[in-house]
């Protein structure tokens, strides 16, 4: 039997609050267009003069992604800023709708903050302790110790996180190899997965330079920008709460297999908060309902295996990756995404003789210039 379709169409407008109303109407008149045409039931599009998003954001796409992102909406305000950013993208005195401004309202949005959750970096590994591999609980306590003076040091932070979560996989419960030839836990009994396991980032770990630190100076203005979206979608303060070394925060890490963390950094698969269940997650996969294919549980709860009284990874940090992976994959984006994500590493190989200039404005593509919604 082949999987269920990813993409699906939006559903029936679900709101009656009037702002969020109509911003989905538009969502779902946008989602039926066969092209981005000169004229849509009578409505002129107005076409930017600079680069074009509407050559990159099929409607369909465009139509889905933000119609998603008003069902998905991690909080009540959240929705309503987006359907606000929404319908400035209709002009009341003319009836015009800036079609442009509405597929750049979808790049920052969609690709802005999925980038976040991405880890250019590469999977990483957990810690790797030089010492002999029988080492005893005593000197294991004596390093969770002394990492817990600095926390939120990288290596450090993967260690809490390794003991918080039982020095296991959360997801798939298969003990981390390393840590039981150390002795750190009991060999896994018949039946039982064992294998190799890396720390995960909810947001990316790359963000503390690519949010608010060092780099190029255009790549910093997109990243600050998505992250000050995050914000007014999520109400999640990065730069409060993730910036710099709080990226390692134990509520922004958790352990995984290696296979299962692929598929949760490529967000092929997502966790949703169960209401009234604290750390208790609905697992989603993309196409859904292949939890045997991956293979992965359909509910996963966090709990400290430690006792040191770590946090758990945060639920609104989770909340928003779900709903990124939702969106993305039911609204057909994936291909778009991964064409913007390759423009903005090109920033980083960018010509010193200031011939790449006109490429700069390019991968920004009116997202910060046409769309001033959100300004």
């Amino acid at each position: 039997m082949s999987p269920p379709p990813a993409e699906i169409p939006l559903p029936s407008n679900p709101f009656n609050e009037a702002g969020i109303h109509r911003a989905y109407s538009l969502c779902l008149a946008v989602e039926s267009f066969e092209g981005w045409g000169l004229q849509h039931a009578g409505v002129t599009t107005t076409r930017p003069q600079s680069v074009d998003p509407l050559e990159k954001w099929a409607p369909l796409v465009v139509g889905r992604c933000l119609g998603y992102a008003l069902i998905e909406a991690p909080t009540v305000t959240g929705r309503r800023n987006l359907a606000q950013d929404i319908n400035a993208c209709i002009k009341e005195e003319s009836g015009e709708n800036d079609y442009a401004a509405l597929a750049s309202l979808t790049q920052l949005y969609v690709a802005g903050m999925i980038r976040l959750f991405r880890n250019a970096k590469g999977p990483i590994p957990t810690p790797m302790i030089s010492h002999s591999p029988r080492r005893s609980l005593a000197i294991l306590a004596h390093d969770i110790e002394v990492a817990l003076v600095e926390p939120h040091k990288s290596a450090n932070a993967k260690l809490i996180a390794l003991e918080r979560d039982g020095f296991s996989c959360v997801i798939t419960g298969s003990i981390d190899i390393d840590s039981a030839k150390k002795g750190y836990v009991q060999f896994p009994p018949a039946g039982k997965q064992w294998g190799l396991t890396q720390v995960a980032h909810i947001f990316g770990e790359t963000n503390d330079e690519n949010i608010l630190g060092e780099g190029c100076t255009v790549k910093r203005e997109w990243a600050s920008t998505a992250a000050a979206l995050v914000e007014r979608y999520a109400e999640i303060s990065i730069r409060e709460e993730l910036n710099g070394s709080n990226i390692h925060r134990a509520a922004n890490i958790f352990t995984l297999g290696t296979g299962v963390h692929g598929l949760f950094d490529s967000l092929y698969i997502s966790l949703e908060p169960v209401k009234g269940n604290l750390h208790t997650y609905n697992l989603h996969t993309y196409p859904a309902n292949i939890h045997d294919r991956y293979p992965v549980p359909e509910q996963v709860r966090f709990v400290d295996h430690g006792e040191n009284n770590t946090e758990l990874p945060d639920p609104r940090y989770l909340q928003l990756h779900h709903v990124c992976a939702k969106v993305l994959r039911l609204s057909g984006a994936a291909e778009v995404i991964e064409t913007f994500e390759r423009d903005m590493e090109q920033l980083e190989v960018l010509a010193t003789d200031g011939s790449s200039a006109k490429y700069l404005s390019e991968a920004l593509s009116g997202a910060l210039s046409q769309t001033t919604a959100v300004h």
